[in-house]
């Protein structure tokens, strides 16, 4: 059943089912807009890489290239179809709010050029 907690058409849920909190943190999230990330992947242009935010799962990701800057592409509003905009990350922010060391993201090598 479409849930009636987020703008995202995709979103389901159970009626009369009750949430644990991470569940209940990524509605709240969802609320404040998301981004399809899809169209991002296709394209290759500029360099980018862009991965989905899982949060502290990101940790490996975001060691593995140590030197770049760190963006969350995000929505400027929670409606439907908002632009979205680039937002820049600290990684000592990052490590705090995921509650990891900081020297989490320097243990591994950044990937070798093609």
């Amino acid at each position: 059943m479409p849930s009636p907690y987020s703008t995202d058409e995709s979103e389901r849920y159970l009626p009369g089912a009750r949430y644990p909190a991470v569940c209940a943190a990524k509605i709240q999230e969802d609320r404040a807009g998301f981004t399809l990330h899809l169209p991002l992947l296709l394209s290759r242009a500029g360099g980018n890489v862009y991965a989905r935010d899982l949060h502290a799962l990101d940790t490996a990701a975001v060691a593995l290239y140590p030197s770049r800057p760190i963006f969350l592409l995000k929505p400027a509003t929670d409606a439907l179809g908002s632009p979205p905009e680039f937002h820049r990350l600290s990684r000592d922010s990052l490590a705090r709010a995921w509650n990891v060391p900081l020297s989490v993201f320097d243990r591994q090598a950044a990937p070798a050029s093609p």
